[in-house]
């Protein structure tokens, strides 16, 4: 159906007059420190920590709180494709006595869309950083699979493993320097990650 102009203030009034979804939310506070350490122009060594907490939820949900670190490798195999090593490891405590903990290791590839310049080495002076960018913004996937394994402890006591696909698009964008491998940059990063359960 085609709608000529006189449809388009109808059709934005029942957008914006939505009934609103009769489901309960919650409020959550996340927190991502992540600090890095470039070994050479190939190699990096990340460790990412992230804090969470659950500040209101509907009467009834139990609260929590958690606290997840990942330490990371990384490895420039080729200009456009990057080599990741990670293993996730949190603790959940929930108010209902039951507490868990999380070990994931994952492994997978980072592909750069847009090839990055491979900077020029004197064969007696490695460079060290990261290779830079050819362009400003930077789009990248990152591909992985995990093993997601959890052992609650407390009052549910048992253990759960899963294997899962991951696929993360990401967009980097530098706000104060020309790329995002120059020292002192501070970017903005967006990305869309879907899972798909293997099994």
């Amino acid at each position: 159906m085609v709608l000529t102009r006189g449809w388009w203030p109808a059709a934005a009034a029942l957008v914006v007059c939505a009934a609103p979804v009769c489901a309960q939310s919650n409020l959550q506070l996340w927190g991502n420190l992540t600090l890095d350490w470039m070994k050479s122009s190939r190699l990096a060594y990340e460790l990412d920590i992230e804090p969470k907490v659950l500040l209101a939820a509907p009467e009834g949900d139990p609260g929590w709180h958690n606290l997840d670190l990942t330490p990371n490798v990384e490895y420039a195999w080729r200009p456009w494709l990057d080599l990741v090593g990670e293993a996730a490891v949190g603790y959940t405590k929930q108010t209902d006595d039951v507490n868990s903990w999380e070990v994931t290791p994952r492994a997978g590839a980072r592909v750069h869309l847009f090839s990055r310049d491979v900077p020029t080495v004197m064969p007696d002076r490695p460079v060290k950083g990261e290779l830079p960018p050819r362009r400003r913004v930077v789009v990248r996937d990152l591909v992985r699979v995990e093993a997601r394994n959890i052992v609650y402890t407390g009052a549910g006591r048992g253990t759960s493993s899963t294997v899962r696909f991951r696929n993360r698009l990401e967009l980097l964008a530098p706000l104060n320097r020309e790329r995002l491998s120059d020292d002192g940059v501070r970017y903005v990063i967006a990305d869309w990650e879907w899972f798909v359960p293997l099994g």
